[in-house]
C-alpha cells in the first residue's frame, strides 16, 4: 500500500465483498448558484469501472466514512487486532492532538468571520498559513515508517475514530488519508437488499 499513490483516505483500502477488488477513489465538481464549486468524492470498484465485469455500486465518501463509523461502534470482532509499539502509540496521540488544536482555531477563525471581527482576506490568510503548518507536520509523520507498520489496538482505534468523528469534513484530504493507512489495511463492503454493511475490517 503506498502512501503518496493518491489523494482518497480509502483508495487501494476499500474492497468488494462480491469480486474483492479494491475501490478506487473519484471525484466530481459541482459550480453553485453563488460560483462556488463543491467537490463529492466517491469511490467505485475497479472491476466495474475497467473491466466492465462487476455490478458493484459506488459509494459517496461520506456513506463510507459513516459505514466505519458505525462498524466501529457496533463491534469489535470484525478487527484484527495486534500489538502496537509504545512510539507508534504515542505518534497517533500526537497527532491527533494537533488535529484537535487546527480544528479549534478553524472554529475560532469562522465564528470571528461571522462575527465581523476577522475579514475574509485575513482570514483566508489564517486558513492558509493552518493548513502549511498541517501539511508540514503529517509530513514528518509519513516519514516515520513504523507509524504506518505498527498497530494500534481496536480500542484505540474505536476511541480515535470517535474523537474524529465530530471533526472530520474540517480536516484536510491529506490528513484523514494519513490517518485512515495508519489504521486499516483493508475494509470490504458489501451492499445487499439496498443496505451497506462491513463484513471485515483489517488493521495495518
Amino acid at each position: 500500500m503506498s502512501k503518496h499513490s493518491y489523494d482518497y483516505p480509502y483508495g487501494g483500502i476499500v474492497k468488494w465483498g462480491a469480486c474483492g477488488a479494491t475501490y478506487i477513489g473519484n471525484a466530481s465538481r459541482q459550480t453553485l448558484v453563488d460560483g462556488t464549486v463543491r467537490v463529492y468524492r466517491s469511490y467505485r470498484c475497479r472491476n466495474q469501472y475497467s473491466n466492465k465485469t462487476c455490478d458493484a455500486p459506488g459509494i459517496s465518501e461520506h456513506h463510507l466514512q459513516q459505514l466505519v463509523f458505525e462498524g466501529l461502534q457496533i463491534t469489535n470482532k470484525k478487527l484484527q487486532d495486534k500489538k502496537t509499539s509504545a512510539q507508534a502509540k504515542n505518534d497517533q496521540r500526537m497527532l491527533q492532538k494537533e488535529i484537535e488544536v487546527s480544528n479549534r482555531r478553524r472554529k475560532n477563525w469562522m465564528l470571528a468571520l461571522g462575527d465581523g471581527k476577522l475579514s475574509a482576506d485575513d482570514y483566508a490568510g489564517l486558513i492558509d498559513e493552518e493548513e502549511a503548518r498541517m501539511k508540514a507536520i503529517t509530513a514528518q509523520y509519513e516519514e516515520k515508517e513504523d507509524y504506518y507498520i505498527n498497530e494500534l489496538s481496536t480500542e484505540e482505534i474505536k476511541e480515535m475514530m470517535a474523537n474524529l468523528k465530530e471533526n472530520w469534513i474540517l480536516i484536510e484530504p491529506e490528513t484523514q488519508k494519513l490517518l485512515v493507512q495508519s489504521m486499516f489495511r483493508q475494509v470490504v463492503i458489501k451492499k445487499e437488499s439496498a443496505r451497506w454493511t462491513i463484513p471485515q475490517m483489517l488493521t495495518v
